[in-house]
C-alpha cells in the first residue's frame, strides 16, 4: 500500500503535526510505502489561475500531483477554523486538483472522476465538541472535502476522524489520540488489502 500524508497546518509542531505523524510511522510499521507532505513547507502561488499554468505549474504544485497519482491512499490531517479547513489547503486543493488531472468534463457535461481507485481518511481537530460542528455547522468542511473535492474526484471510502475539544490538548490526552491515529493506519491498511484481495478499486460509502 502506498500512502500519502498532508499535514495541512502552517505549523509542523502542531498537534494535527504530531497527529499525521503518529499515522504516518504507524502506516510505515505496517509495510507501507509512506511519504508525507507539508503544506507550511511548499511554494506555490495559493491565488494562481491554474487553467493557463496546467503541466506548468510550480515544482511543489507538480510534485504533490505527482503523489496523489502514486498513492493508494490519502490521509488530510488539518486543524477545523471557522467551521471548515484553513486557507493553505483551500490554496492546495484549488492548484492541485485541476481540471485534465483530478477529473474532466465529457461532452455531455457530466464530470469524469480521474482518480478513481483510491481510499482515503480525513482527520481533523477541532475546538468545539464533534456533536456541535455536526448539528450546527452540518460538517461543512468535512462536506466540502469528501462529497465536493474526493468523491467528485473518483476516491472511495472516504472516512473522516474527528479530535474535538484540541485547544485543551496536553500530555497523556495527545499521546491517547496518537495512539488512536497508529490504530486507524493499521486498520486502514488491513482494509485496503481486503479491497485489493476482493478484486481492485475501492468500494464507495
Amino acid at each position: 500500500m502506498k500512502t500519502l500524508v498532508v499535514l495541512a497546518h502552517p505549523a509542523p509542531d502542531s498537534l494535527c503535526g504530531a497527529l499525521a505523524t503518529a499515522y504516518a510511522d504507524a502506516a510505515a510499521r505496517t509495510g507501507a510505502q509512506v511519504e508525507v507532505l507539508r503544506l507550511g513547507d511548499l511554494e506555490f502561488d495559493a491565488l494562481g489561475d491554474p487553467r493557463p499554468l496546467r503541466g506548468h505549474a510550480e515544482p511543489d504544485v507538480l510534485r504533490s500531483q505527482e503523489l496523489i497519482a502514486w498513492c493508494d491512499h490519502l490521509v488530510l490531517v488539518f486543524p477545523t477554523w471557522w467551521g471548515t479547513y484553513p486557507a493553505v489547503l483551500k490554496g492546495w486543493i484549488d492548484r492541485v486538483f485541476e481540471p485534465g488531472f483530478a477529473f474532466e468534463y465529457l461532452p455531455s457535461g457530466l464530470p469524469k472522476k480521474l482518480l478513481k481507485g483510491r481510499t482515503a481518511r480525513i482527520v481533523t481537530t477541532m475546538g468545539s465538541p464533534s456533536w456541535w460542528y455536526r448539528l450546527v455547522y452540518g460538517s461543512c468542511g468535512i462536506k466540502a472535502i469528501k462529497a465536493a473535492t474526493l468523491e467528485f474526484c473518483g476516491f472511495g471510502s472516504v472516512k473522516t476522524t474527528l479530535i474535538p475539544h484540541a485547544r485543551m490538548a496536553a500530555g497523556p490526552k495527545v499521546e491517547s489520540w496518537r495512539g488512536t491515529l497508529g490504530r486507524l493506519a493499521a486498520t486502514d491498511a488491513a482494509g485496503r488489502s481486503r479491497r485489493q484481495v476482493g478484486g481492485g478499486a475501492a468500494s464507495r460509502p
